[in-house]
This record gives structure tokens, C-alpha cells and sequence, in this order.
């Protein structure tokens, strides 16, 4: 027998030992080459290079290519399954979880408003302005009601009288925005359009709050000494969105002319305090046939709505804001 023809028979006599079921023989090299490779040549095997050389790469008997880790055995592995698209937050179409669109429309108004203790004052915070306090109306009361403190004041004065106003509406109480500098505390600017802004930022921040249920196209007003005078001021500028206004301690006289488009007014000022201004003013826009009331806080100086504020405030609210039957009177 040639050399030759003993190495082939030799080669085939091992590839069959390697084919028997739990032969423990390992292939030979050569048996690893001959699988791996199916081209001519030694320089291909030392190389791997099936692409330069004409040959071709074929895998191993567990399916895996040379050089590469072979998967476990056992069953086949499954390719991944497709995972489903991520279900895109509200009604948007971008295919990203709580992304808006634009011209999106706003918020819905919620159907109840969200329930509020009506007996304390809380703050609010405003975007680009100064905090708010707030007494919330009870439901369903939509009606906000401003309220301006005096000068170099807080709107502290009113918390004694604050909780009736849940009954009509939400009380809004606003901190003036000029430091005084000589003493503490702020004023109000005389800018009616400065201040109009300010006063709509803070009733959007107190909208957003309560669900959208508040109304902000017409508005009452409470003023108190310089608030009093701004409180006129803005309804001469803004008629049609003051129909009810209440002045506190005014320091001029009202002019029937700012308030052309009011459908009651209010004024009250201290039994201690020089009233004869707040109470001719009184009687000149009633005189014009604008329903107007004076009312008077027994024993109370100026800045200060003394021992039965809250019985008179009680009574100017409900005048202005429910209506009375008793006719337009100048005292």
C-alpha cells in the first residue's frame, strides 16, 4: 500500500470513529480543518482567509462558525421576539410618552373643583410675580374677588373679616410691588396697566388652582386706602371688567365718571376718621344713578376696621354682591 493511499484510509477511519455516538475521541486537526475549511491549499487554513483565496467558510457541526463561542445545547434558540411600540401618553401623535404638540389645546376644565378649606387664607405662588393669598369660594362660587391693601400695609388687615367672603366668591389679596422705603412694606404702583397685569397673572395662577373654575371676565374689587384709589383707577380703565367695586378708606372723593359701567358701589370708612370726602364722593355717584351705599365702621380709625368690622364688611358684601332691595343711596 503507497503512503498516500494509507493516509487517506487512515483520514476516512477517523472521521467514522469521530461520527460514532459517545466516542470520546476528540477529532484530529486535520479532521477540524477539513470542516472548517472546504478549499486547497495550507495557506488558507493558517490564514482564514476565505475571501482572498477562493474559499469558502463554512460553519461548524453545531452550527456555529469557526472561532465564535458555540451556543448552549439544547433547544434551538428562538430569535427575539418584536417588542410592541410604547403607547404614547394622551391623544398627541409624537410616539413619546407625555410629549405635547403644538397648538395643542389647553386643559380641560375639570368637572368639580377641587375641594378647598373655605375657612383659612393660603399663599399662592405666581409665575413672574410676587405670591397671592387666597380664601377659596366655596363650590361652585366661580366669582374672584380682588382685594388692593393699603399703603405701606399687608393684606393682613382684612383676615379678620376674610372668611365671609367664601360665601360670594374668592377672596385674591394681592402684594403691592414699589418698596416704600422709608417704612416697611410696599405701595402700589400708579401704572393702571402695570398693575391690571399683575392682577390677571395672579388670577390665572388661582384659575389653574381651582380646576378653571373661576371666572375672569368680570371681577369685583375691594380697595383700601391707596388700594382704594387704584381700585377706582381700574375701573375707569377696565369698565367692563368691574362691575362691582368696594372702597375702603379712599383718600379723594369718588367720580361719578370711573364708574360709568358699575353696577353697585361700596364705601365704608372709620367713625374715627376723616370721612366727609369718602361720603360727599358717595352721594355725587349715587346722584349720577349709579347704585351706590356708605357705610360706616363704628369706632374704627383709619387703617383699622374696628370692633364690628366683620358685621359691616358682612353687610357691604352682601349689599354689593347679592344685591339689596333697598333703593341707591348716597348715605
Amino acid at each position: 500500500m503507497s503512503r498516500r493511499a494509507w493516509n487517506s484510509e487512515r483520514a476516512n477511519e477517523l472521521k467514522d470513529e469521530a461520527r460514532k455516538p459517545g466516542s470520546s475521541r476528540p477529532p484530529s486537526r486535520r479532521t477540524r480543518a477539513a470542516r472548517h475549511i472546504s478549499c486547497f491549499g495550507l495557506v488558507a487554513a493558517l490564514f482564514g482567509g476565505p475571501s482572498g483565496l477562493g474559499c469558502t467558510r463554512t460553519e461548524t457541526a453545531s452550527g456555529a462558525a469557526p472561532g465564535r463561542a458555540d451556543p448552549p445545547r439544547g433547544d434551538p434558540v428562538a430569535p427575539p421576539k418584536a417588542q410592541p411600540a410604547a403607547a404614547a401618553t394622551g391623544s398627541t401623535g409624537s410616539g413619546v410618552p407625555g410629549a405635547t404638540v403644538a397648538n395643542e389645546p389647553p386643559p380641560a376644565r375639570e368637572s368639580e373643583p377641587p375641594q378647598f378649606d373655605t375657612s383659612q387664607i393660603v399663599d399662592l405662588e405666581v409665575p413672574s410675580d410676587l405670591p397671592v393669598r387666597v380664601l377659596h369660594a366655596k363650590a361652585p362660587l366661580e366669582l374672584a374677588i380682588v382685594y388692593l391693601h393699603g399703603m405701606c400695609s399687608t393684606s393682613r388687615g382684612a383676615d379678620r373679616w376674610a372668611s365671609l367672603v367664601a360665601d360670594y366668591g374668592t377672596l385674591v389679596m394681592l402684594r403691592a410691588e414699589t418698596p416704600c422705603g422709608d417704612r416697611p412694606g410696599n405701595k402700589w404702583t400708579k401704572d393702571s396697566s402695570i398693575l391690571q397685569a399683575r392682577i390677571d397673572r395672579a388670577l390665572e395662577a388661582v384659575r389653574v388652582a381651582r380646576g378653571g373654575h373661576l371666572e375672569l371676565k368680570k371681577l369685583a374689587m375691594i380697595g383700601y386706602s391707596q388700594g382704594a384709589h387704584r381700585a377706582e383707577l381700574l375701573a375707569a380703565a377696565y369698565p367692563e371688567r368691574y362691575p362691582w367695586v368696594m372702597l375702603g378708606g379712599p383718600p379723594e372723593a369718588a367720580l361719578p365718571e370711573n364708574f360709568r359701567a358699575v353696577e353697585r358701589l361700596a364705601v365704608f370708612g372709620g367713625e374715627f376718621e376723616k370721612s366727609e370726602h369718602m361720603q360727599r364722593g358717595a352721594r355725587r355717584v349715587a346722584a349720577s344713578g349709579i347704585p351706590t351705599k356708605y357705610f360706616i365702621l363704628p369706632k374704627a380709625y383709619h387703617g383699622d376696621f374696628g370692633p364690628q368690622g366683620p358685621a359691616v364688611m358682612q353687610q357691604v358684601l352682601d349689599w354689593t354682591l347679592r344685591g339689596a332691595s333697598d333703593p341707591a343711596s348716597g348715605t
